[in-house]
């Protein structure tokens, strides 16, 4: 692909290994785009956005060894280099950030176990948008909010990844990547599944 320094965390061995073999693309989507989850997610905000996208990343075995152990140094690289570019729509070209300013610095990627995805997934279903609080409904109706939050969570999580956890490596980011995230509160939930060699991102932007 002739892109060696889009992998700079990587050993000069390692990069170039990844270079001549990485194979990708898109990941069947249809079921996933169509869950109670990311219909939520996209209901609640009509001034924002949410959408699911898919990678499959081929061979070599090299990137379940640094997917497992080094997602975040390898997610940003992986997000950058123009074979995943073509993948994915303009808006999330990763090489086009937005000018967030000096009043807010990026924050970078943190690890999240993947037992607490979906329950990350939930909450952010759960508070919704500035068009909805729950603080304003009764007790009653936050209890089925959550119970339904959590099971649609859950589901999601299901149906990328099965019932597998030791497999998937995840990341969270609050920072406006790409030209996409045009809103005032921005998240982004990276998930390499190991078994299927699938990296998931479910983005999140919401303005007032």
């Amino acid at each position: 692909m002739g892109d060696l320094t889009v992998f700079p965390h990587l050993s000069e061995t390692q990069a170039g290994k990844l270079e001549s073999e990485l194979a990708v693309r898109l990941a069947e989507s249809d079921e996933v785009n169509r869950s109670p989850a990311l219909v939520w997610l996209r209901n609640d905000r009509l001034n924002g956005g949410a959408q699911l996208q898919g990678i499959v990343l081929g061979s070599p075995d090299l990137v379940d060894e640094i997917a497992r152990h080094h997602l975040p140094s390898l997610f940003p690289d992986i997000l950058a280099h123009r074979a995943v570019r073509h993948l994915l729509p303009d808006s999330l070209d990763a090489t086009r950030p937005l000018n967030t300013g000096a009043n807010h610095p990026p924050r970078g990627w943190r690890p999240v176990p993947a037992i607490g995805l979906a329950a990350e997934w939930a909450r952010a279903m759960y508070d919704g948008s500035f068009g909805t609080d729950p603080r304003e409904s009764t007790a009653a109706d936050r209890d089925h909010r959550a119970l339904a939050a959590l099971a649609q969570a859950n589901d999601l999580y299901r149906t990328l990844f099965g019932e597998r956890y030791s497999s998937v490596s995840c990341l969270s980011s609050p920072d406006p990547w790409a030209p996409w995230f045009r809103g005032l509160f921005n998240t982004t939930w990276a998930a390499y599944a190991g078994h299927s060699r699938t990296l998931w991102m479910l983005t999140l932007t919401d303005m007032d």
